[in-house]
């Protein structure tokens, strides 16, 4: 799934809305003329969409809904990473227009599909719990630190751990945040270490509040509320 601005009532919206000028809402109209892109070079989402629907809906749209999701830039997140299916989209049908005329033809109405986001219901430990229990040929480890890998004596790697315990290993699988990699990695691959090191991360704060449904006169008919960066708020 992705976010298209091409399903009548969305698109509906898009043009009552005062978020955009005139010029503006003309520009994202002519989405089907715009040449698609046919080179495999990858770009970042804010090229992709101003280039397929103008630059008023990278900063209005894309820069909003993708902060909310990657706390990143728009121009500096690589479309392909982020959104693939956009660009397949491209390539198939030569427009995000035409892909969502495409889709609505051949599927109807998206009353009945899936959200586009889930969780489970007992909350993503779930996920977690699962795995321990179908990985019954494994070792699982848990409330035990790696602190580092390092060169083997008799095999190529060690992990050493925050018990002082040292497991000998042929291969190590770091699945780790890349600040985290990059220590765990520091002593066996100077290189690796240093290239996660490269890497970005954004600061997060999560705020709970909680009201009186009496106390807010909005109807709450939506699914939250995301700001520009360009509104510096």
């Amino acid at each position: 799934e992705t976010i298209v601005l091409t399903e009548s009532s969305e698109t509906s919206a898009v043009f009552r809305s005062a978020l955009f000028s005139l010029p503006e809402k003309l520009r994202m109209a002519l989405e089907m003329l715009v040449l698609p892109r046919r080179d495999t070079c990858d770009e970042s989402i804010g090229q992709f969409v101003t280039r397929r629907l103008g630059r008023a809906a990278a900063d209005r749209v894309a820069a909003p809904l993708l902060a909310g999701i990657y706390a990143g830039d728009v121009d500096q997140l690589s479309v392909r990473a982020t959104f693939p299916q956009l660009v397949e989209l491209e390539r198939r049908h030569g427009s995000l227009t035409l892909a969502g005329l495409a889709r609505r033809r051949s599927s109807g109405q998206a009353d009945g599909e899936r959200p586009l986001f889930m969780t489970p219901i007992g909350g993503l430990q779930e996920l977690v719990d699962r795995l321990t229990v179908q990985l019954d040929s494994v070792v699982v480890r848990t409330r035990c630190a790696a602190e580092a890998i390092t060169t083997g004596a008799d095999l190529p790697y060690a992990v050493r751990l925050s018990s002082g315990e040292q497991l000998p290993a042929h291969a190590v699988v770091v699945a780790a945040p890349a600040n985290t990699a990059a220590r765990l990695l520091r002593e066996a691959n100077l290189a690796a270490a240093s290239l996660a090191d490269t890497i970005p991360y954004a600061s997060t704060a999560v705020v709970a509040l909680g009201f009186r449904r009496e106390d807010v006169g909005h109807p709450l008919a939506g699914h939250g509320f995301v700001v520009p960066p360009a509104e510096r708020r």
